[in-house]
This record gives structure tokens, sequence and C-alpha cells, in this order.
């Protein structure tokens, strides 16, 4: 499991969704883009209240390729 060490949040106005997690010993801050959450077959479609009602479950979805990318 991808756990955030705070609260993820949703930006209107940047279309991301951030917080902080800790990777291999190291603080991290996560962004993840509209775009990226619309790569996920389940919301790619998705509006924003969507966005915001799922963001844990589209977090876990992308948690391997956001690890790896901070690699």
């Amino acid at each position: 499991m991808f756990a955030f060490e705070s609260d993820i949040k949703w930006c209107t106005k940047t279309q991301t969704l951030s917080g902080w997690t800790t990777v291999r010993g190291a603080q991290v801050h996560i962004r993840v883009p509209r775009d990226m959450i619309h790569s996920i077959p389940m919301y790619n479609d998705a509006v924003e209240w969507e966005i915001e009602q799922y963001k844990s479950d589209i977090i876990q979805r992308l948690g391997p390729y956001l690890v790896a990318q901070t690699a």
C-alpha cells in the first residue's frame, strides 16, 4: 500500500493531486497531474468531484509508478 503522510489534496488551479510520502527513507512530494489520472481506465473521464472523492484510490493505483519515478 502506498501511504501518504499528509492529506492528499486536489488543487483545482493546477489540476493536480499532491501530498508527502516517504520513499526509501526520504520525504518526497508527489504531484499527479490530471492527464495521468485520466490514464487510469476507470478514471479516464473523471471530473473534479470524482477525483476529489476517489483520490486515495487513484494514488493507490498509481503508487508503483510514482515510487519508480522517484528513483
